[in-house]
Order: C-alpha cells, then sequence, then structure tokens
C-alpha cells in the first residue's frame, strides 16, 4: 500500500493502516450522509417541528463524521501529508483537498444553527428552504470524498471508492 502510518484501536486488537482507518472512516461518513439524505426526503406534511428534528438529529451525525474525517486525515502525519511525501507532484491537490475541510465544517454548522428556525405560518417555505440547503450540503460531501478517492488512487493506486 505505501502507507507507513499505525493507529492504536480502541479496542487494542493491534494497529491499522491510515488508509485502512480513512476507509472506515469513509464508510462512516457515508452512513451519516445516507442518513441525512433520508431524514431530508422525509416528508414534513404537519409535522415541521419533527421533521426539523430529525434533520436536525442526522445532520449531526454528519458533523460528528466530518469531524473525524478532519482529524484522520489532516492529523501531523496522517493521510494527507502521507499522500505529499509519497507524492510530491500531489501536494497542490491536498492543499485543495486541505481548504474544503474549513468551507465545509462552515457549511455545516451554518446548517446546524438553523435547525430549530422554524418561522411559524411558512412551513413549508422554510422546508424547502432547508431541503435545497441540505441537498446542496451533501453534494459538496460527495464531490469531497470523490476528491479524496481519486487523489488516494493516484498517490497509491488504491481504490477507496469501494470500500463503504
Amino acid at each position: 500500500m505505501g502507507t507507513d502510518l499505525r493507529i492504536v484501536r480502541d479496542d487494542d486488537a493491534g494497529s491499522t493502516t491510515g488508509l485502512e482507518v480513512v476507509a472506515v472512516q469513509r464508510a462512516a461518513l457515508r452512513r451519516s450522509m445516507v442518513a441525512l439524505e433520508d431524514a431530508i426526503a422525509a416528508p414534513a406534511g404537519s409535522g415541521a417541528l419533527a421533521w426539523s428534528q430529525r434533520v436536525h438529529d442526522a445532520l449531526g451525525e454528519v458533523a460528528r463524521a466530518w469531524s473525524v474525517h478532519t482529524e484522520v486525515t489532516e492529523a501531523d502525519g496522517g493521510l494527507l501529508d502521507e499522500i505529499v511525501q509519497a507524492a510530491p507532484r500531489l501536494a497542490n491537490a491536498v492543499g485543495r483537498l486541505r481548504a474544503e475541510h474549513g468551507v465545509i465544517a462552515e457549511a455545516i454548522a451554518e446548517e446546524l444553527a438553523l435547525g430549530g428556525d422554524i418561522t411559524i405560518g411558512d412551513d413549508a417555505a422554510w422546508i424547502e428552504q432547508r431541503r435545497e440547503a441540505l441537498t446542496r450540503l451533501l453534494g459538496l460531501l460527495a464531490r469531497h470524498r470523490q476528491r479524496g478517492a481519486d487523489l488516494t488512487y493516484e498517490a497509491y493506486d488504491v481504490d477507496l471508492g469501494g470500500m463503504e
């Protein structure tokens, strides 16, 4: 695989490579994204507050998974550092991924802040606005995951796309 990074598992079953850790984390992020998509797509009907709470809870899971993703990939000696060390020609692409981390974290935080801000009497319009904004956020996440998988493949000839 070409990576030296070792991270000790919580269960103390041994260590695992950085790529393996990223693959597990990547699957967790994807699951949280699917849960958010399901929550967004659920009918709100007359239960705008319940719909909003389900979406907010799912978005909280995305936020946690995103935080772990950023920590795992950006840690000193983490996967992004390893990629630059293994393939210096990819430094600019790694820089772009690092920059996206902050942009996406900010977008997630903004959406979390809106979680309970329902304008009474205009629930349908508010829900539609939230659905559109959260669908855009899911698009940002999906594109970032794909760019990360492409970058990892280019550096290590390892396909993370199917590790979900």
